[in-house]
């Protein structure tokens, strides 16, 4: 072969190849661009797929409202079966909307509270401005607001009370002894109070605590006692059987009840006027915490919504939601002790005096501060972490503990808001103290009560089983184990009670 055959063919094959390589490339660049444009209509579909879910969300909301305001209408105080049924299809619409309404980032309308625009310069207990410091805390994202406080709509001076009735009646609004006795009497048969009275009763407590800060002090003279009670949750005959063996309330025997007294049990209605009486009563000598279930979502999921809707009303209702709202958060004895319903903070260097001026009239999700106080519990390592237990709030160590009680000068801490098996228990090198006062509310566990003596404060705790109920069929106690425990420090504290103790007996020899 010729040199000149041999470079024809080698430009020949160099066409080739140059074509075939240009051929390469625009399939490549084909391919690329098919990609990006499959990408293009992907994040396209997926936009178009969100704004419709966003839609199909919010009118499903709007849908639920509907269905709720249709669902109120049905309610009939004239017919309490009919209102009980109303009631709980309302809770599970509620619930839906909570839902859907979370579902779009709307953690303010999901909690269904007008709220309204922060003060400058507020405590540390009411800003949230700063960036939370542990992401498990929802609490941090919800902006801080107080619920508008409305005046009462409720003129109960023209409420009439009917000639049938036979129950305690107020005496020009006042709550005096002979009313308190009538009314424990009339609770125990499982009689309800004349709405008229519960209306006053309710409102004088909101009037009276919305003048009180968050945290109150308590001054216990040398000699004289304190009984601090735990969660009650709505069990009449256990908080009558407190009253019958460690003494009913008086100007010398005080009592501070640690929130907690609704929800679950069947009486929380009961429960709540008697001790909103007793307040009213001895103002300086009996006194009341908030617990974390005298709040609007606790009370709706664990049924005393419905049983005041079923006793009484929605107004009712919103009442005691009123008066819960300004109850105090905690109490200070002798500026050594403090008591609080569930623990500490998930921030450093909280004061006694933020713990003052913490604002309420607000559901606790929306207070940093109150939201810790009501919701978390102690643990045993140190530091904080989340509560997975309960979904809400913190776990806090002994570190914490003695940090805060080192800063503040107190001795100790008193909380409630978990059933120990025996009713009490002692955490953090005993500074923290729970007691728990609502016996078999969860797993057999005891009730227990809590007596501190001026000026030493030594726990001395009293043990107890649940009582029986009133039996309407032949006016009597169910039969039950003996309730209280028969230990040495029991008959050293509590009354003495002959033979087996009945919390339903016409009078009682205790009551002053």
């Amino acid at each position: 072969m010729s040199g000149a055959e041999k470079l024809k063919i080698r430009q020949q094959l160099g066409t080739h190849l140059r074509s075939t390589e240009k051929l390469s490339f625009m399939k490549r660049l084909f391919l690329k661009l098919c990609y990006l444009c499959l990408i293009f209509v992907y994040v396209c579909l997926c936009a178009v797929a969100a704004e419709s879910s966003h839609e199909s969300g919010a009118a499903h909301v709007d849908n639920l409202t509907l269905r709720e305001q249709n669902f109120g209408q049905t309610g009939n105080e004239e017919q309490e079966t009919e209102v009980a049924d109303s009631s709980k299809r309302w809770a599970e619409v509620n619930v839906e909307k909570a839902e859907n309404y979370l579902s779009l980032d709307g953690h303010d309308e999901s909690l269904r509270g007008t709220v309204v625009e922060r003060k400058q310069n507020q405590p540390i207990g009411v800003s949230v401005e700063t960036k939370p410091k542990h992401e498990f805390s929802l609490k941090k994202t919800v902006p801080v607001g107080r619920i508008q406080d409305d005046s009462y709509s409720v003129d109960y001076d023209a409420i009439n009370v009917g000639p049938d009735y036979n129950g305690p009646r107020l005496k020009d609004g006042i709550v005096s002894l002979k009313f308190m006795r009538d009314l424990v009497q009339h609770f125990r048969v499982k009689k309800r109070l004349h709405s008229k009275y519960a209306y006053q009763i309710i409102r004088k407590i909101r009037n009276f605590y919305r003048r009180q800060p968050s945290l109150l002090e308590i001054k216990v003279p040398k000699g004289e006692n304190i009984t601090i009670c735990g969660d009650i949750h709505g069990q009449l005959y256990d908080l009558l059987n407190i009253f019958e063996m460690n003494g009913w309330p008086s100007e010398t025997n005080r009592y501070l009840f640690n929130g907690d007294f609704i929800n679950r049990g069947r009486y929380g209605v009961e429960c709540a006027l008697l001790l909103f009486g007793f307040k009213l009563l001895y103002p300086k000598r009996f006194f009341l915490n908030r617990g974390n279930h005298e709040s609007k979502m606790m009370s709706h999921y664990f049924g005393f919504d419905d049983e005041v809707k079923f006793k009484y009303s929605q107004k009712m209702l919103d009442m005691f939601g009123k008066a819960f709202r300004w109850l105090p958060l905690a109490h200070r004895i002798d500026k050594k002790i403090l008591v609080v319903h569930a623990g500490l903070f998930s921030e450093d260097g909280v004061t006694i005096s933020d713990i003052k001026h913490i604002e309420r009239n607000c559901e606790p999700i929306h207070s940093p501060l109150m939201f810790d106080m009501l919701w978390s519990d102690p643990k045993s390592t140190d530091g904080r972490s989340p509560n997975f237990m309960r979904g809400a709030g913190i776990e806090f160590g002994p570190d914490v503990t003695r940090s805060f009680c080192r800063r503040n000068q107190v001795e100790y801490i008193i909380r409630s808001h978990y059933p120990p098996k025996e009713g009490h228990r002692t955490d953090h090198n005993n500074r923290i103290v729970t007691v728990f006062s609502a016996p078999n509310d969860q797993a057999g566990n005891k009730g227990a009560i809590l007596k501190l003596t001026a000026p030493k404060f030594e726990p001395q705790f009293v043990t107890f089983t649940q009582m029986p109920e009133w039996d309407m069929d032949h006016g009597e106690g169910v039969e039950s184990d003996h309730p209280i425990n028969d230990s040495q420090q029991i008959k050293d504290t509590a009354r003495s009670m002959k033979g087996k103790p009945s919390p339903v007996s016409a009078t009682s020899k205790y009551f002053p």
